[in-house]
């Protein structure tokens, strides 16, 4: 799978659970992450989903799901993982 830059964007990023697993050459440490921004409407380009990922320098975070943060409409939480060789 070739992957391309959309854009850039400012989010707040909010660490939770992290778990240690077996992967295929060893342990992987897997933290979830809670990546709030600014809301796109549903079916805009703009909009994250979740068989995109975000980058932050070599880091890398696979959303699994994306949602509503507010009643406003306002912002977008996508809820990621980021999985490293431990």
């Amino acid at each position: 799978m070739v992957w391309h830059s959309l854009g850039i964007v400012h989010a707040r990023m909010q660490a939770g659970v992290g778990v240690e697993r077996a992967g295929e050459v060893g342990a992987e440490s897997v933290v979830r992450w809670r990546i709030t921004l600014r809301a796109a409407r549903e079916g805009d380009p703009r909009r994250p989903r979740p068989e995109q990922r975000f980058r932050m320098g070599a880091r890398v975070f696979h959303i699994d799901a994306v949602a509503e943060a507010d009643a406003a409409g306002r912002w977008l939480d996508c809820l990621a993982r980021e999985v490293r060789v431990a």
